[in-house]
């Protein structure tokens, strides 16, 4: 049998790109295979002899006859390769395959195939021959198709035919497949393509409010209500062309550039399909995809006459461009400076194709314009004779040209804007409360700020490969500085290519003893805010320990977009980077394309072909108060961003959007809190993982859709991102956390029970409490003041109600406890004798107005003098009543850092008098977002641009704008070297510029390691302090949702984290309290804490029941704080997690992709907890392990299974494990319980025993204790080893008692262990080698306990006197010790249970 024919096209249209730098045909390699994009058509090799092998490459623009590889009578298939047109074409030869001359004789079968406006026909043009077996074209795959087809037609021989084809499209890749076709060879076909935009790939292109037809089609978009869920947009892009276009692509070893132009200016809704303009016959207009306006308002008289590009749209939506087609200005107005409006600037040609009148800056809808020439736009507005504008729903304009919007708002002659429904200015223009008038729904649409949504024409890309797993890429405006985000990272300083005259902002907040350079981007002559981030960038020389600089094993990648032409706000966080990238090109993990037309960056994973990042999607947007830009996901896994209250780790793809901005807002569904985390984590299909970091401090959202895909809107700095290659979810944060700075060690002691509460009405109170605690013998660590021991809760005072605190702290201190004292930002500027305001004031520390030496003044906690305050009024009254004028401090300033510096030591000294100082141990800052309970300041904000940006973000009360709860956006604070920056900008930074310098002053007036607990966290926070979970409510749903908080934290570099146990908002039941202890036992960060207006909820304020439950479980704590201790040290030093997600120990476990309501204590020990009112059991998931029940010794006895344990009131299901690993360990002993047995259940949901109150002593092992009302269940994973130590009131007490071992036994007869030891209180002992690390290790009948690193010796002699062994299969006949290979003398107690081994 032979084959003849035309396999490939005659005149293939090979396209072309670039890569790593040289010119490549564009050409896709051929599979071999059923499922790969090309497969050639070939008869069955064990049937018949083999055709010539074609070429390794088939064209775009070809197509290829198909069959499935079993021989000549299986059905045919065809593989279309579109070239930049949208067009392909191929012919096919068929004959007998076996008689000689079938050409000669012309008995065969020849076809001419084309693809071309979505028509791709099968043309018979030669039929002479009838094949036997009825073949048929059955399978379709079309390649490089730029959107979905929707339906498709079928005719044969001219006439429509029925079709029960399936269909299916990858956007991602651009491959559609069409299964199931009944095709006859021999006849001619058709098959008519509609394309369109599926539900699930919508991109929304009117994220703000206010959406309609009429403001869709003025953006080029295409509005659709027809949909199958909530919250999908009706208004979406209608192609993937974003108006950007890359060029002078260059690719070297060490990275990508490009420069990003708009070549369709002003054009940022419409999308176009096709890569070339299409002719007029080709498209039909749409009904609303065809307008554009301009982004959306008021541009210059030059760019406002005619069309550069009219588009034209298909009927299936898609837009071309017609270059010549000329746009009219329909109701357009010109102002004095010749500036023009066009209402729509549609033209439709001949044909019905539309033209958009790309480059005109004008506003649909009568715009009206001031004798500036800005422009107000919405429906019919007016303007006063004062020049202001009052509009129903629109924008408004005074007469400085400045804009507002907002249901019936009124505007002072300075631009100042009125509270809505009936508020009014005073003579002073400040701004009332403007509740709910400040809607973002009638101005987003970009017309009240035409300059801030103006899109920027010239962007600079920057790929940098800084290893083999981590990529950075930067987008920048070149020609303005912008901010960026002045947080350090550690990382490589590779050189960037700028303008030297030009003066960049970069984010500045540093380590002054790290080496490092800055190669920045900008132009002199315009200064944009940039992220002020000064990158860490070190000496190759320096020694590793004592400047940590990088871990070389660390995979990530970083990719910044920024406008090279504009110095925009860059973050000052330094990163942790090696001195010069060392990826190279054999060895990365990753390869990067950059797309030129319509722009994209595109980051493969080698190993899989996973794309992790594909940004060639129609959303790019830079302007300067609006970036957006969207990515596809390989997976819809996506763990991350925050700070705010989910009810699941895993997020939920559908449509949802999750705002990000530092907010005084207690948890709540979708309202975003406290701290501000970009970062996600998103798994693949095949369980890789990566990470990707935005370093962008400004106000964002993210939106994540079923694509699955994610969008990230931002007000303004650049696009600056790092991509983490994994490939394991453990191995992200091991790289992010060495890109922003491993996780604090804490002290020993803040591993403790700790107490706390707002509304103690005395020292007496506290003095009682921990007095009773210490009867009760409840553990307890630390006791904590509130702002109650402040004199009207003014920093650095002392109420006359704590005149004896001082005593109380030193008596507490001799107890072997501490303390910790908390602290606010505001400071009061209504006092006449207050040192801290004074002092403030001479060092100039507080942020102010800009351009001005005025100081910005909020309303926070501080009291005016002399005043009784009445609680019975409302808070609002309260605040305008009762709370004085408070001073922000700025922590970007060095002066500012030495006097917060002096402040807190003249606590601890008490210069003036030293019987009054308090001796703590650490300080606990609070409302550092900053918080105010006014909106903006005393008086109103004065910059409504910034308050109220074109977009504001979806964030909690977002019609109040920026400004709400906080400061005014234009308050101007002030970096180390004096770079002035905006709040606007740096807001997100403010609790983490505060945080490091507390945590330096707690350690200088100590002496020791000190604590620092932070409200507001931004990437880095985790360097210096730890962070509760915020103002929570005493409700069931939160103990679920903390357990989320926690791993959410451990992503974001942040180990050690708790939420206030019982609750701070409400009153607990007994039930719920007694529950919530048993979980907050295993938070790293354990502390009850509640409000004034509610009841105490301390394990004293319930009764004798809940303090024994109470005592148990805390036992249980300090039991484990040596395992505890270590993984903290593991954390800081090598980023491990400490509160870990079960998916990160068992990614191949899908299952444990959604597991959140248990979690893990390092790598082997698993919290099953009690969630839900009224059980007793508890529903738990055991993954493929050997598991150990850690107080009755016995195995589970199943593997990758959910079962049922019992779980009375009382009771924790508690699982560990260990992998092997170089670990740390203790000394030698025997350690056993007479109920020993292995769980023996893997992979299974397991409800554990939880009776009431067991906690940390079990029985025969917890010898301080009575025994238990209830019982904890622990389970050890078997290839553990776990260290503990028998616990104590508080930690000065057990760290002084022995130490003992649990063995947990694998399959293999094996485990290991570490355990880290050092003073618990000593600055940097790790990085000065003052600790001790031991490995624990046990084979072949073997337990070996290494000292690794003996830089501590403790002075309490400690020893290991029990060892337990769980899981021995073999008999114990006798016990031998040696040390340094000689024998030692001792005689152990050796008790066996074969049965329970």
């Amino acid at each position: 049998m032979r084959m003849a024919g035309s396999w490939w096209p005659r005149h293939p249209r090979a396209g072309t790109r670039h890569h790593h730098g040289r010119q490549v045909t564009s050409t896709m390699r051929m599979r071999m295979d059923e499922d790969g994009g090309v497969v050639v058509a070939t008869p069955s090799p064990s049937r018949n002899p083999a055709p010539p092998r074609p070429p390794g490459n088939v064209h775009r623009g070809g197509r290829l006859p198909r069959m499935r590889m079993v021989g000549r009578r299986n059905p045919l298939g065809l593989i279309v390769a579109l070239d930049e047109n949208q067009e392909a074409s191929g012919e096919l030869f068929w004959d007998d395959g076996e008689s000689a001359d079938t050409v000669e004789s012309k008995s065969y079968i020849f076809y001419q195939f084309r693809f071309s406006n979505n028509v791709l026909e099968l043309s018979v043009t030669h039929n002479n021959y009838s094949d036997p077996h009825g073949l048929e074209f059955r399978r379709l795959r079309v390649l490089g198709l730029p959107r979905a087809p929707i339906s498709i037609d079928v005719t044969t021989d001219g006439a429509e035919v029925s079709s029960n084809h399936s269909l299916s499209y990858d956007a991602g890749t651009q491959v559609a497949e069409v299964r199931g076709l009944r095709l006859r060879l021999g006849r001619s076909h058709a098959l008519r393509w509609s394309l369109g935009t599926r539900e699930s790939d919508r991109f929304d292109c009117h994220p703000w409010d206010g959406a309609s037809p009429e403001s869709c089609a003025r953006l080029g978009c295409v509005w659709n209500e027809t949909t199958s869920a909530e919250r999908v947009p009706y208004c979406h892009y209608a192609g993937l062309e974003s108006g950007y276009g890359a060029s002078d692509i260059r690719y070297r070893d060490t990275g990508a550039t490009a420069d990003v132009t708009l070549r369709r200016p002003a054009h940022r809704g419409t999308g176009h399909a096709h890569r070339r303009q299409r002719s007029a016959h080709q498209g039909q207009s749409s009904a609303h995809g065809s307008t554009s306006d301009a982004h959306e308002s008021t541009g210059s008289a030059h760019q406002s006459q005619s069309s550069a590009h009219s588009s034209t749209t298909d009927t299936n939506g898609s837009t071309g461009s017609a270059h010549q087609s000329q746009s009219s200005a329909h109701s357009s107005t010109t102002d004095t400076n010749g500036s023009t409006g066009s209402a729509h600037g549609r033209t439709i040609n001949s044909n019905g194709s539309t033209g958009s009148a790309h480059q005109s800056q004008s506003s649909a809808h009568s715009s009206t314009t001031d004798t500036n020439g800005s422009t107000g736009s919405a429906h019919g507005s007016t303007i006063n004779t004062n020049g202001s504008t009052g509009s129903a729903h629109g924008s408004t304009t005074d007469t400085n040209g400045s804009t507002g919007s907002a249901h019936s708002s009124t505007i002072n002659t300075n631009g100042s804007t009125g509270s809505a429904h009936g508020s009014t200015t005073d003579t002073n223009g400040s701004t009332g409360s403007a509740h709910q008038s400040q809607s973002s729904a009638h101005r987003s649409s970009g017309s009240a700020h035409p300059r801030a949504m103006q899109p920027i024409e010239r962007l600079r890309l920057e790929v940098t490969y800084h290893t083999d797993h981590m990529l950075q890429f930067k987008i920048w405006d070149p020609s303005i500085r912008r901010f960026e985000v002045p947080v350090p990272l550690f990382l490589p300083a590779t050189p960037t290519i700028f303008d030297p005259s030009v003066r960049r902002f970069e984010v500045p907040i540093w380590d002054p003893s790290v080496r490092r350079f800055e190669v920045p981007i900008f132009d002199p002559s315009v200064r944009r805010f940039e992220v002020p981030v000064p990158l860490f960038i070190f000496d190759p020389s320096v020694r590793r320990f004592e400047v940590p600089i990088w871990d070389p094993s660390v995979r990530r990648f970083e990719v910044p977009i920024f406008d090279p032409s504009v110095r925009r706000f860059e973050v000052p966080v330094p990163l942790f980077l090696p001195a010069t990238p060392t990826a190279t090109p054999r060895s990365r993990l990753y390869d990067v394309e950059i797309q030129d037309w319509p722009f994209g960056i595109r980051v493969r994973r080698r190993s899989s072909g996973a794309v992790v990042w594909d940004s060639q999607l129609p959303t790019f947007a830079f302007s300067d108060q609006f970036l957006q830009i969207s990515t596809r996901l390989p997976a819809p896994f996506v763990y991350g961003f925050g700070e705010s209250e989910r009810g699941t780790f895993r997020h939920d793809l559908g449509w949802h959007t999750w705002g990000m901005f530092a907010r005084d807002q207690p948890p709540g569904y979708k309202l975003n809190s406290y701290g501000f985390h970009p970062f996600h984590v998103g798994l693949e299909e095949d369980g890789s993982a990566h990470g990707v970091l935005l370093l962008n401090s400004n106000a964002m959202d993210v939106t994540l859709q079923p694509t699955p895909a994610l969008t990230y809107r931002s007000t303004g700095g650049i696009f600056d991102f790092y991509l983490l290659m994994g490939p394991g979810p453990e191995d992200v944060v091991r790289e992010y956390t060495a890109l922003i700075g491993r996780p604090v060690l804490p002290p020993y002691w803040s591993l403790g029970f700790q107490l706390c509460r707002y509304g103690y009405k005395n020292d007496a109170e506290i003095a009682e409490l921990v007095q009773g605690m210490s009867q009760a013998q409840i553990p307890l660590d630390v006791q904590y003041a509130d702002i109650d021991y402040m004199e009207r809760q003014l920093d650095f005072t002392l109420s006359p109600r704590f005149q004896k605190l001082p005593q109380l702290v030193r008596d507490i201190r001799a107890r072997g406890m501490r303390f910790v004292l908390i602290l606010d930002p505001a400071i009061s500027a209504n006092e006449t004798n207050y040192p801290a305001y004074e002092r403030g004031l001479q060092r100039d520390v507080f942020i102010k107005w800009p351009n001005s030496d005025q100081i910005i003044f909020a309303k926070v906690w501080p009291d005016l003098p002399n005043i009784v305050v009445n609680d019975s009024l409302d808070w609002d009254t309260q605040v305008e009543l009762y709370r004085a004028f408070a001073a922000v401090p700025d922590f970007f300033r060095g002066s500012t850092r030495s006097w917060w510096a002096r402040e807190i030591a003249d606590v601890f000294h008490n210069p003036r008098n030293s019987s009054l100082s308090l001796k703590f141990d650490g300080i606990w800052i609070d409302m550092n977002e900053p918080s105010s309970f006014v909106h903006g300041a005393v008086g109103g904000c004065r910059d409504r641009e910034l308050n109220f940006p074109p977009y504001v973000p979806q964030l909690a009360s977002r019609w109040e704008g920026l400004s709400s709860k906080t400061l005014c956006m234009e308050g101007e604070q002030r970096l180390p070297d004096g770079t002035p920056v905006r709040h606007y900008d740096v807001h997100n930074l403010y609790g983490w510029a505060q945080t490091e310098p507390t945590l330096r002053a707690v350690q200088e007036v100590t002496g020791e390691r000190g604590l620092v607990v932070t409200r507001s966290t931004f990437p880095g926070s985790g360097r210096w302090a730890g962070h509760w979970l915020g103002d929570n409510t005493a409700a069931w749903d939160q103990m679920g949702k903390s357990i989320v908080g926690m791993l959410d934290f451990s992503l974001f570099g942040v180990s050690y984290t708790g939420a206030d146990i019982c609750g701070f908002f409400g009153e607990p039941s007994f039930e719920l309290c007694a529950r919530w202890m048993e979980l907050g036992a295993f938070y790293p960060y354990s502390r009850n804490h509640n409000g004034n207006r509610d009841k105490r909820q301390d394990p004293l304020a319930w009764n004798s029941t809940f303090a024994s439950l109470s005592r148990r479980v805390l036992g249980l704590r300090y039991r484990l704080l040596p395992l505890l201790y270590s993984l903290l040290f593991r954390a800081h030093a090598h980023g491990d997690t400490v509160v870990r997600p079960l998916l990160h120990q068992f990614v191949e476990d899908r299952t444990t992709w959604d597991i959140d309501r248990q979690f893990l204590w390092g790598e082997g020990l698993l919290v099953s907890p009690v969630l839900e009112p009224g059980v007793s059991e508890v529903r738990a998931y055991l993954p493929d392990a050997r598991w150990f029940d850690f107080h009755t010794d016995s195995e589970v006895g199943v593997r990758r299974q959910f079962r049922n344990f019992p779980a009375p009131l009382g009771h924790i299901n508690i699982c560990h494990f260990w992998t092997r690993r170089s670990a740390s360990g203790g000394s030698s002993g025997t350690f056993r319980r007479p109920w020993d047995s292995e769980v023996g259940v893997r992979r299974q949901f397991r409800n554990f025993p939880a009776p009431l109150g067991l906690g940390g002593r079990v029985r025969r092992q917890f010898r301080n204790f009575p025994a238990p009302l209830g019982h904890i269940n622990v389970h050890v994973r078997g290839g553990l080893i776990v260290p503990q130590q028998l616990p104590a009131n508080n930690t000065s007490f057990s760290r002084r008692q022995p130490l003992l071992l649990t063995v947990a036994l694998n399959d293999s007869q094996e485990a290991s262990g570490i355990l880290y030891w050092d003073d618990g209180v000593g600055i940097d002992t790790y990085e000065k080698g003052e600790y001790l690390l031991m490995s624990f290790t046990a084979r072949s009948n073997l337990l070996e306990l290494r000292v690794l690193h003996g830089g501590y010796e403790d002075p309490n002699s400690l020893k290991f006197t029990e060892i337990k062994i769980l899981g021995f299969s073999g008999n114990v006949g006798e016990v031998t010790v040696t040390q340094n290979s000689a024998p030692v003398p001792v005689a152990p107690i050796i008790e066996h249970d074969p049965q329970k081994k």
